[in-house]
């Protein structure tokens, strides 16, 4: 059985109070991530940070050219990816059982305006 089976296997097992919790946390991290994007394409202050902070950085090629030789490795790309697999497919299997659960409507499909 794979890791994505497994994760399924697991999250079906749970019941519904930990399905519900998992879920708040899991748009709570959601909204949480939306709003420090927001903050930080809009405030000036944000952009005039992240504009000194990019100098120094470029001012430091030694430190970048480490930064990508470790992203560039075999191992850390497959870990990477695996961590990213996980998470998404747990994401995933918790939103699916949230729906079986009812504790998620599915989107009313959309009616053509004539």
């Amino acid at each position: 059985m794979g890791i994505l089976e497994q994760i399924k296997a697991q999250v079906a097992a749970l019941p519904a109070d930990e399905v519900r919790a998992q879920l708040a946390k899991l748009q709570e991290q959601k909204a949480k991530q939306k709003e420090r994007q927001a903050e930080r394409v809009m405030s000036p202050e944000a952009k005039e940070k992240r504009k000194d902070y990019n100098k120094t950085r470029a001012a430091r090629p030694e430190v970048k050219e480490k930064m990508k030789a470790y992203h560039a490795k075999p191992e850390v790309k497959e870990r990477m990816k695996a961590y990213r697999q996980k998470r998404y497919a747990h994401n995933k299997a918790l939103i699916e059982r949230a729906k079986e659960l009812g504790l998620i409507t599915p989107p009313a499909p959309e009616q053509p305006t004539a």
